[in-house]
C-alpha cells in the first residue's frame, strides 16, 4: 500500500477491508503491478511505480486436533506462545478459534 499511489479514501477502505478479513482469521496478500520500460532499473524494487490491484484473502484452517493438544499442554502446566509473521488481528482471531489462552494479547512484530 505504501508503494502504490492510493488516495486517502482508498487507503481507508482498504484498511477497513483488511481489518475485517484479518479479524475473521484470513491471511492477506496485497497485489500490485509495476510496468517498467527501459534498462535503467531502479536501485531497489520499492522505486518501481506500483499500481495496487487488490487483496487476496485465504484461509488456512488450524489442525483438527489443536484444541486437544493445547488442553494437554495447559493441563501439564506448559506455557504456550505463538510466534508468527501473520498480521496480529489474524493471529488473534485464529488463536481465539482454537481456544488459545491469551489470544487477546497479540501484538504486531517489528518491520
Amino acid at each position: 500500500m505504501q508503494l502504490s499511489k492510493l488516495s486517502a479514501t482508498e487507503k481507508k477502505h482498504l484498511d477497513k477491508a483488511m481489518h475485517t478479513l484479518a479479524s475473521d482469521g484470513y491471511r492477506l496478500l496485497g497485489v500490485a503491478e509495476a510496468i517498467f520500460e527501459g534498462s535503467d532499473f531502479p536501485a531497489t524494487q520499492q522505486e518501481f511505480p506500483f499500481q495496487f490491484k487488490g487483496l487476496v484473502a485465504f484461509y488456512d484452517p488450524p489442525k483438527h486436533n489443536i484444541q486437544k493438544v493445547l488442553k494437554a499442554f495447559y493441563k501439564a502446566g506448559i506455557t504456550v506462545k505463538i510466534v508468527t509473521g501473520d498480521n496480529a488481528a489474524t493471529t488473534s482471531a485464529i488463536a481465539q478459534q482454537v481456544g488459545f489462552k491469551g489470544y487477546e494479547k497479540a501484538f504486531p512484530g517489528m518491520n
